[in-house]
């Protein structure tokens, strides 16, 4: 059991999301995450990918990556 690192999500496990999901980054985010094949796996970490964590309430950042990738 190891990690490798993929350059393409065709390829990948693991989505792995380790900040704020803006306005802007989010229509990339569901094609990374729809391009990726089954099973896949959604890993937060930290408290800004999990509910936007400081920047919650800014105007251009989702409340957590769950909102965006249902």
């Amino acid at each position: 059991m190891g990690v490798r690192l993929e350059a393409t999500p065709r390829h990948a496990d693991v989505l792995l999301c380790t900040g704020a999901v803006t306005r802007q980054a989010r229509e990339r985010l569901i094609r990374i995450y729809e391009q990726m094949p089954e099973p896949k796996f959604v890993v937060a970490v930290g408290s800004c990918a999990i509910s936007g964590g400081v920047f919650q309430g800014c105007y251009n950042v989702m409340d957590g990556i769950d909102q965006v990738i249902r």
